[in-house]
């Protein structure tokens, strides 16, 4: 055999194997690589415990949420431990986006308000990419009681309030996920003449995950400056467990604030910084989902 064909033959086979082996090597490098996914259930409902999370409802998924706050355990049992002083919400979310998701609500107590919300998930953490996620809230509410929380008639205005979020969070593993939240509560009517029309609040919540079907959770918020709104005031805790039963989530807790809708509770939780503990409650909360989507 001519040499020059010998050599035509061993550089086409030296060809082929390397490029064999080049495919073999990006098969390699392409397991090596984990995919860049979407972090989901980085909490299993809409709220921690005061405060909302990140999470947003799937697309035409509708939530039922029956919220109570009881009396504190310090009323005995005369008040059956604050069972006989219960304060209730009800609220429907429901998602017109896998990011877009509106609310209604409306609370039997403090001016009897009806609230509205927009909430948007600008940002959702992935497993190697974006590594948390950020969602914005937007909630109105409007005191339909006569009198609102005081003596004399609102004008429509003054029933008025809102409340602003901007909640950043993250998932670190499969057990533990953490929130921060950057607060604006503007109100048209409040009660002392320390209060502002305007309260910045910092929060801070997380879940840790203890089996596939309970987590427990905590969470806690402070006015900033704690005094702004004058010494009357308690920051905002409240610890309790998740329990998702696969058909609901049930989230039962202790809190120390007797208000449901947010403009109340995270600057007008009766007490002190020194007392954020001591007036502690039970409460729930029941969420269930309805897929409207027609699939």
């Amino acid at each position: 055999m001519n040499r020059s064909v010998m050599y035509s033959i061993l550089a086409g086979a030296l060809l082929l194997s390397s490029g064999a082996f080049a495919d073999e090597l990006d098969d390699l490098m392409a397991q090596a690589v984990p995919k860049d996914e979407t972090v989901h259930a980085t909490f299993k409902s809409t709220r921690i415990i005061n405060l909302p999370t990140t999470e947003t409802n799937g697309a035409h998924d509708l939530n039922f949420i029956l919220q109570h706050h009881l009396g504190p355990l310090s009323a005995g049992p005369g008040q059956a431990f604050g069972l006989d002083m219960a304060k209730i919400r009800l609220a429907f979310e429901y998602g017109i986006t896998n990011r877009l998701q509106v609310g209604l609500g409306r609370t039997n107590g403090g001016g009897k308000p009806v609230d509205a919300s927009l909430k948007f998930r600008a940002l959702q953490q992935t497993t190697s990419g974006i590594p948390l996620s950020i969602t914005v809230q937007t909630a109105g509410f409007y005191q339909t009681a006569p009198g609102g929380s005081v003596e004399y008639d609102l004008s429509a205005a003054r029933r008025f309030s809102s409340v602003h979020h901007l909640l950043m969070a993250r998932k670190w593993n499969e057990k533990l996920s953490t929130e921060f939240a950057s607060i604006l509560v503007l109100r048209n009517t409040y009660p002392t003449v320390d209060d502002q029309y305007a309260t910045a609040v910092l929060g801070l919540g997380g879940r840790y995950k203890l089996s596939q079907r309970v987590a427990v959770t905590a969470d806690f918020a402070l006015p900033v400056p704690p005094n702004h709104n004058g010494p009357h005031y308690s920051p905002v805790m409240g610890v309790g467990f998740d329990f998702d039963t696969g058909g609901h989530v049930f989230q039962l807790f202790l809190a120390n604030s007797v208000w449901l809708n947010d403009d109340r509770l995270l600057v007008e939780t009766p007490g002190s910084i020194g007392d954020a503990g001591t007036n502690m409650r039970l409460g729930f909360q029941i969420n269930r989902t309805f897929g409207l989507g027609g699939k």
